[in-house]
């Protein structure tokens, strides 16, 4: 069912509960009425009976004019019966419905002061004749029915209130009478409370029916928000889902807004891996052109050493022999260099050895002093580990790290290698002053060829990192301010022993 239908039901309730509501007001006014007819009826019969008592307990009572201390006695009876009433009158009356004796108790009116100007005490309350004209004649005429016998109980009518007469015969030639008189509702206040009543029975509906219209107004107008909201996110998941003022729907955008921070978690994921498995696949790529290179490499250098072995063998000065010693030495760096290759192309995992980490630190601290002097950058080394690696391959990414860090720092700068041990892992942690690599360049750092030197291969960090991880650990860089740090971690790997 769609909202407004909803609304259109709502509404048609409201609308018959108001209805039944002034229906049940209304029972409840004629009730009150009834009820109040039978007891002004009763109050009347009530103060006949005690008049007529009262004379036949009397017999010498008179009601003469001519005895007026009796009659103020009686008086007084009388007003003594109708205190408790709120408006009535009572007395005697002769056969011929004259009225011998009248006594009425009723409320004060208001009634406007012409001497005072509008305001609070602009009314003043006097007290109603004894009986009215219409009244008194109601009285005479039941007076006269009862002694002719045609009346016992009477109600009249009249046009602003209601009178319920009561005549009762003695055995004398007079009656008993009393009046009671139905108050005037608008006098009483009765009228107002049902209005009253009435008025907030209404507004309560009233209030109902706006909170359920504003309850559906804003059930509308978080679900337009929400469907907007999807629409967007099926787009753009970056838009931001708008809170609706109604908790049910505020819990749904809630939803919304993180499934999208998930959404974009899982996009952030899946475009890594992207870019991972790109890497990987251009990886073995390269590892396949370089296990090529590499073994057509290895094959010249293995006969141009094998020539120069044999020319080192014959008679020759001493700077031949120098300098066929010196490209010994270089054939011999560049079949390592090709040995790392193949290495890293077959992931082959290295065979490892206890290696004190200090003293080679020391002794590559040292092969790199004259390239330091150069540069006039000191170098120092902290702290010590052992851990189980190889020593060859250990001393290519020292070589490497060192090498960077030198050509990248400042003049009167320093190059520190700090070694860490815990008992899971070794960290030798090379630090410089240099500046670093540039933040947008960050990702391509350890990728093969990547170089900021304008004669450098871009090889030494992607040979340095793949050497590390085949000893089972890990090659990370860290900008700090001030400085460059180059973590290598490897497990200890039972080194202890």
């Amino acid at each position: 069912m769609s909202l407004r239908r909803r609304f259109i039901l709502v509404l048609g309730l409201a609308v018959i509960a108001l209805g039944a509501a002034a229906l049940a007001v209304l029972q409840l006014r004629a009730q009150s009425a009834t009820e109040r007819a039978k007891a002004a009826f009763a109050q009347a019969d009530t103060v006949v009976e005690a008049l007529s008592g009262q004379l036949e307990a009397n017999p010498s009572l008179e009601l003469a004019a001519s005895a007026p201390a009796e009659q103020a006695r009686l008086r007084s009876f009388v007003a003594s019966l109708l205190a408790p009433l709120v408006d009535a009158s009572a007395g005697y009356c002769a056969s011929d419905g004259t009225l011998l004796l009248t006594e009425t108790v009723a409320p004060p009116i208001s009634e406007p002061d012409p001497r005072l100007a509008n305001g609070p005490h602009a009314h003043v309350f006097n007290r109603p004749h004894r009986l009215l004209p219409l009244d008194q004649h109601a009285v005479e005429e039941a007076c006269r029915a009862q002694r002719a016998g045609h009346l016992e109980h009477g109600r009249f009518t009249a046009p602003k209130d209601v009178l319920f007469i009561s005549v009762l015969g003695t055995a004398r030639p007079v009656a008993a009478w009393a009046l009671v008189r139905l108050p005037n509702r608008a006098r009483e206040g009765t009228g107002a409370g049902w209005a009253v009543h009435v008025g907030l029975i209404g507004v309560l509906t009233l209030a109902l029916v706006g909170l359920t219209a504003e309850a559906l107004w804003l059930l509308r107008r978080g679900a337009a928000q929400l469907l907007q909201a999807q629409e967007r996110l099926a787009q753009n998941l970056h838009t931001e889902v708008p809170r609706p003022r109604a908790e049910e729907f505020a819990r749904l955008a809630e939803g919304l807004r993180t499934m999208a921070h998930r959404l974009i978690a899982a996009q952030e994921r899946e475009r890594l891996l992207e870019r991972r498995l790109g890497q990987e696949q251009r990886l073995v790529s390269l590892g396949r052109v370089i296990a090529g290179v590499a073994h057509e490499v290895r094959n010249p250098l293995t006969g141009m050493k094998l020539l120069l072995d044999t020319m080192l063998r014959r008679r020759l000065d001493e700077r031949s022999k120098g300098d066929i010693a010196t490209c010994l030495q270089e054939i011999e760096r560049l079949d390592q260099v090709v040995g790392s290759l193949l290495l890293v192309a077959r992931k082959v995992a290295p065979t490892k050895a206890l290696v004190d980490l200090g003293a080679l630190a020391d002794e590559r601290l040292r092969a790199a002093e004259s390239l330091a002097r150069e540069r006039r950058v000191r170098l120092v080394r902290q702290g010590s580990a052992l851990c189980m690696a190889n020593r060859e391959q250990m001393i290519r990414v020292l070589d490497n790290l060192v090498r960077n860090a030198i050509e990248a720092s400042p003049r009167e700068a320093e190059v520190r290698i700090h070694l860490e041990r815990s008992e899971q892992q070794v960290r030798l942690i090379v630090v410089d002053r240099g500046e670093g690599v540039p933040l947008q360049r960050e990702g391509e750092l350890f990728e093969p060829f990547f170089t900021l030197k304008p004669e450098g291969t871009g090889l030494g960090l992607f040979l340095s990192r793949s050497l590390v991880e085949a000893h089972g650990g890990s090659l990370a860089y860290h900008r700090e301010p001030g400085e460059t740090r180059f973590v290598v971690t490897l497990p200890m790997e039972g080194s202890d022993a």
